[in-house]
């Protein structure tokens, strides 16, 4: 089969698969639906938004408001469409699709944020016929389909909503340029791809050189693949951004740790006992450090005088959680035994505390100890806090935020990335059917990230991770 009559196949298979699952959206969006867009809880305001056919009917019906100018707000009493009876006063907002979020007629009602109005207002716009409850992330998945975003720019703001500290906000607003770039690439894929289908083609009548293509081809990807590969370095450090830093607190039994941990999260999250073995499993909590998100580990003590098999597996959990954190800080309490403890944990990047120092006489900073530290009287707590700082920001956090933050798109940018690389083998750029299929696969890969060659599976468990009302 000649590459032409394979490019068909594929395409009118596309197109096919394309009609129906464009038939089957269509079924689901001629529904109009309604969500509660703020939290439910009794509030100053509280806005329910409508996106669908039905929208106008909702102006009508509840704010007595017919043919709404585009962009307007109306301050309106708010009435039940079935018994009339007045629910409160409040602001009504109209957006004239195409030229709304989500890329239909859309309304918005702003109200008081009364847990009595929000009953009330449920009620209302579930009684008007055509109406029903909105899925997780259903407004953000019409305005996907209606192209109001790709699937990258709806990721992104997905975590510009869960952001928590300063770095993830830097990082969503950043993550939302990845589509752009991964159009870029997939332009300069094409236009290599154009090298070799144009060899294909007219190879035997132009007699163009197999070398002079394969050139063209390697000068066109060369600044693509660099820019892959620097993009892929920092994919470890975007999914470390949003999911939080790994911090472990080991060491051996009554050292402070509890009590450490206690006091950088500002909260009374380990129990802090002089018995020998009170922390016997992991106790995490979350904080923002300096703008950084901080997952912080209180962990069993460390020893091996023991045979209680609940303590043995919760020291054996503390190694393992420390092992693979992006910080380990190792608290002593003897300088004498830095060398015994420090080895207990295999983690390049530990951090040694020496506390108790309100207790110890002499020299506290020697080699090996970066921090000396009294949990009793929070000396050297702050420049120990500042450390861990400025340790995360140094090798994990540069200023600018990595494009890459989640794993399906680090997957398919690395199997792109692999993809042209078989393309440009040296065994195999000299065939010219095999190393375009290569570039096609890459594109579609790349295509992917953006949800354009998506299945509707994947799109479902992607939105359905979306609050209601978004």
């Amino acid at each position: 089969m000649t590459l032409f009559k394979l490019s068909v196949l594929l395409l009118r298979t596309a197109v096919e698969s394309r009609a129906l699952s464009q038939w089957t959206i269509q079924r689901r969006f001629r529904s109009t639906i309604f969500a509660l867009s703020t939290a439910y809880v009794k509030s100053a305001v509280a806005v329910f938004r409508v996106s669908g056919p039905e929208a106008a009917r909702v102006m009508s019906l509840i704010g007595n408001i017919e043919s709404p100018e585009h962009r307007r707000a109306y301050v309106r009493r708010l009435r039940h469409p079935v018994t009339s009876k007045i629910i409160d006063s409040g602001v009504m907002l109209w957006f004239k699709g195409p030229s709304s979020f989500t890329g239909e007629d859309v309304c918005e009602l702003q109200c008081h944020g009364s847990i009595a109005v929000i009953k009330t207002l449920s009620s209302a716009l579930a009684s008007i016929d055509g109406l029903r409850m909105a899925e997780p992330g259903e407004f953000a998945k019409r305005a996907f389909h209606n192209r109001k975003l790709d699937l990258s720019d709806a990721e992104s703001l997905a975590d510009l909503i869960d952001a928590e500290t300063e770095s993830q906000l830097d990082q969503a607003i950043r993550g939302s340029q990845l589509s752009g770039v991964c159009n870029q690439w997939m332009s300069q894929i094409k236009e290599a791809m154009a090298n070799f289908e144009a060899y294909i083609d007219f190879s035997e009548d132009q007699d163009i050189p197999a070398e002079e293509v394969v050139k063209n081809v390697r000068s066109t990807l060369r600044n693509t693949l660099l820019e892959i590969r620097l993009a892929l370095q920092s994919a470890p450090r975007g999914h470390a951004i949003r999911t939080g830093f790994r911090v472990a607190i080991t060491g051996r039994p009554n050292v402070g740790k509890s009590t450490l941990m206690n006091i950088l999260s500002q909260q009374e999250t380990s129990i802090v006992s002089p018995s020998a073995g009170t922390t016997r499993d992991l106790v995490k909590t979350t904080l923002d450090l300096g703008g950084l998100p901080i997952v912080l580990c209180d962990t069993a003590g460390i020893r091996s005088d023991t045979d209680d098999a609940v303590e043995l597996e919760g020291i054996t959990r503390a190694k393992d959680f420390a092992e693979n954190a992006h910080i380990n800080v190792s608290v002593i309490d003897d300088p004498a035994s830095l060398a015994r403890d420090r080895g207990e944990v295999a983690n390049e990047d530990t951090i040694v505390v020496l506390n108790k120092i309100d207790l110890l006489r002499g020299c506290t900073r020697q080699p090996g100890i970066d921090y000396a530290v009294s949990c009793a009287t929070g000396a050297g707590i702050a420049e120990l806090t500042d450390g861990i700082i400025s340790r995360l920001r140094s090798k994990y956090a540069p200023d600018a935020p990595p494009l890459i933050v989640r794993e399906r798109q680090q997957e398919l940018i690395q199997s792109a990335l692999e993809n042209i690389e078989m393309c440009l083998a040296d065994e195999l750029c000299a065939d010219a059917v095999i190393s375009a299929e290569f570039l096609r696969r890459a594109a579609m890969d790349l295509g992917r990230i953006t949800g354009r060659v998506e299945t509707e599976d994947i799109l479902d468990i992607i939105f359905s991770r979306f609050c209601i009302g978004k």
